[in-house]
């Protein structure tokens, strides 16, 4: 891990910190690991900076294209996301958190470890949709962190 590289990503200390002990326990556990498959993986041969795993998901900086993306390793050449900013790339973290029902405080504790700004609103804006309003808002959201 190239912890120059990802400071000049915007990659907070708090995640940084945490892909340096890498204890499955914590808060981010399951969902941030150290990057380490990916370079058995065809993406290697690309022009990118992995930034975390969780399984075989990969989430990275790509180089060619200054976006952040997510995908698995498996299958590199089918993006599940690509958004302009590390903001974006964490809301979409911070959905999967929700939707592991990490509780609001623990949520808001976190992202202000890890330097993500729009928590607040992400736990207002999804806390009383249907779960169809829920899917629209959820891949309308990331978007909207973007400035």
């Amino acid at each position: 891990m190239n912890e120059t590289v990802l400071r000049d990503l915007g990659i907070f200390e708090g995640i940084l910190q945490h892909l340096r002990v890498s204890e499955p326990s914590s808060l981010l556990g399951f969902r941030v690991q150290p990057a380490r498959r990916w370079r058995s993986s065809p993406i290697a041969q690309r022009s990118i900076v992995p930034l975390w795993e969780c399984g075989t998901v990969l989430t990275y900086f790509d180089q060619s294209s200054a976006t952040y993306r997510r995908c698995s390793l498996e299958g590199p050449k089918t993006d599940w996301f690509s958004y302009r900013s590390l903001q974006a790339a964490l809301a979409r973290l911070f959905i999967d958190l929700y939707e592991d029902e990490l509780p609001d405080e623990e949520m808001l504790a976190l992202a202000k470890t890890v330097g993500f700004r729009y928590a607040e609103r992400l736990i207002t804006e999804s806390a009383d949709l249907n779960r169809e309003a829920y899917h629209v808002w959820a891949s309308a959201f990331p978007q909207a962190c973007e400035a």
